[in-house]
């Protein structure tokens, strides 16, 4: 269940906005895309494969996050921006219960594939 949410969430990168386009959408969007790459990660370190190092998602939430208090402080005049902001801040509230469950899925699959490592080793 987890990882269709997980899907779900990273595949709601164009949410139509209409034509206005936020600074803080770029941001989103960057921390959509880490999702992929992160489960990939996962992955990796539960088969105890060698993973890269998977993105940072707390440091991109942290960037959406200021990016879009600024856009809400600042873009309140455009056609449309109000909407376009409330449809960003809910995809960052699904970002923000979504990292650390992902961070929580990179732990627990380092510790199993760990664990599978001690004992397939002789």
């Amino acid at each position: 269940m987890f990882l269709i949410v997980a899907g779900l969430v990273r595949n709601r990168l164009n949410v139509a906005l209409g034509q206005v386009e936020l600074p803080s959408r770029q941001h989103l969007r960057d921390l959509a895309i880490a999702v992929g790459p992160r489960l990939e990660a996962a992955a990796d370190e539960l088969a105890g494969r060698a993973a890269p190092p998977p993105p940072d998602l707390r440091a991109l939430l942290d960037a959406a996050e200021a990016a879009l208090a600024l856009d809400e402080a600042t873009s309140s005049e455009a056609p449309g921006a109000l909407a376009a902001v409330a449809d960003l801040r809910t995809q960052l509230e699904l970002y923000r219960s979504l990292t650390p469950m992902l961070e929580r899925l990179g732990t627990l699959a380092r510790d199993a594939g760990a664990q599978h490592d001690r004992r397939t080793r002789p």
